[in-house]
């Protein structure tokens, strides 16, 4: 089975692709983890900072106490790392948006599944699948080594991509996995 995919996808897909190959090694793990979108991983982080922040301050303020300026130092240092990683994120997820990368091919047949595109071609072999996952906006060919890529596709192709794989006795190698956010 061949698919062509001659438009860009959406924000979500290319959010969500990036949380994927982020939380590869743990996903490999836990195959049911939860899949969400790695900008809303970020700013999780930053709530979660500026609460620990605002509350060392609030403890400085009560209590003028020296022993809380070094963390009030650590916590805008995280803060800052935190909004380079959302920035970056985004920067990404631009840069995949623009990219003049515009024709992608997914082959899957009963060997292997190759992704093709004008900048790269790469493929994965059954036998070196650990799984694949069905994501809220994106089906993921997760490979049992890291050194592979993984394949991404949008979940527009599900049906097609889901029909293939029982036509090749891979389903044992699916796993649905789209958790409402």
């Amino acid at each position: 089975m061949k698919i062509d995919i001659k438009e860009k996808e959406n924000i979500s897909f290319y959010d969500e692709l990036l949380y994927v190959t982020s939380y590869y090694k743990k996903i490999k793990i836990n195959h049911k983890r939860k899949i969400t979108k790695l900008s809303s991983e970020f700013t999780k982080y930053l709530i979660l900072i500026l609460v620990f922040m605002i509350s060392t301050i609030a403890l400085y303020i009560v209590f003028k106490d020296e022993f809380y300026i070094a963390p009030i130092i650590m916590y805008i240092l995280l803060l800052i790392v935190d909004i380079y990683y959302i920035y970056s994120t985004k920067k990404r997820i631009k840069d995949f948006m623009n990219s003049k990368d515009d024709k992608v091919t997914i082959n899957i047949n009963e060997n292997y599944v190759q992704y093709s595109s004008v900048k790269s071609v790469y493929k994965i072999n059954w036998e070196d699948i650990e799984c694949i996952l069905v994501n809220k906006y994106s089906i993921c060919f997760i490979p049992k080594n890291g050194s592979s890529n993984i394949i991404g596709v949008s979940i527009k192709y599900r049906h097609k991509i889901v029909e293939t794989i029982k036509k090749y006795n891979k389903s044992k190698l699916l796993v649905i996995n789209n958790h409402e956010e």
